[in-house]
């Protein structure tokens, strides 16, 4: 629904970078950059492993492409988005796992992720690739987190954490747990720095891509101003607009 396209073959990735310098990179997590052909996926483009959803949106457990809304707020090991029936339907599973052997060079599809979550997918991926490099061999991983695109939709253990919290709305308390989800693999991904002694030696750095977006149902509105315009205070504007809330 969203391809063919690509980022251009003639521009470089940061990947590409530091596996000339010697580094071992690994990515785990969402591409969206181009797959239509084997030339704009991630093995071609400077990482040596990859594990993760080529397209922009899919559902968190089933891993089937589509931007959708959720199906629950903390149980949707089974749930698949829908076709809106406005255009041609693209759907199709869409986890793909990339090295190392014996999948070396090679996209393959990963079905032993249906039913699991992403975020745990993907923790779980950069933990072991962690373990795996040896003292004094540099490494670069990328860990583009599903967490906290849409659909808004988390373990149940993490959704509990909200619960009786009377100050948030049934909306805010799946998109905070789906934040605290994510709080949590993050977690696990730098213990897993300290476990290996390679903290002190790393730059971790933590960022979004976008700002809030105006999400029907999660404006957390607080008095007149709409909720985008306090999450993304002092910047203007929210996701998908030009501003520096952007």
């Amino acid at each position: 629904w969203d391809t063919p396209w690509g980022v251009s073959l003639s521009e470089a990735f940061i990947s590409e970078y530091f596996k000339a310098a010697g580094y071992n990179t690994a990515l785990f997590g969402k591409w969206h950059l181009g797959m239509f052909r084997d030339a704009f996926t991630p093995i071609q483009r400077g990482f040596d492993e990859h594990l993760g959803y080529y397209q922009g949106c899919e559902s968190a457990y089933t891993h089937i492409a589509a931007c959708c809304s959720a199906g629950s707020a903390d149980n949707d090991t089974h749930y698949t988005c829908g076709h809106d029936g406005a255009s041609k339907d693209y759907r199709g599973y869409d986890w793909f796992r990339s090295g190392p052997t014996p999948n070396h060079n090679q996209s393959v599809p990963d079905l032993s992720a249906v039913h699991s979550n992403s975020a745990t997918l993907i923790q779980e991926a950069a933990v072991d690739f962690i373990r795996r490099q040896a003292i004094g061999t540099p490494f670069f991983l990328y860990l583009p987190f599903q967490n906290i695109h849409a659909p808004y939709t988390c373990d149940t253990n993490y959704r509990a954490l909200y619960e009786h919290d009377a100050h948030l709305t049934a909306d805010e308390k799946a998109v905070f747990g789906y934040i605290s989800e994510l709080d949590d693999a993050v977690g696990r991904v730098v213990k897993a720095l300290h476990t290996a002694k390679r903290y002190d030696s790393s730059l971790v750095v933590f960022s979004s891509d976008n700002g809030a977006p105006p999400a029907e149902g999660l404006n957390h509105q607080r008095g007149r101003n709409p909720g985008w315009i306090t999450r993304n205070y002092p910047f203007r504007g929210h996701k998908g607009l030009i501003w520096e809330g952007g």
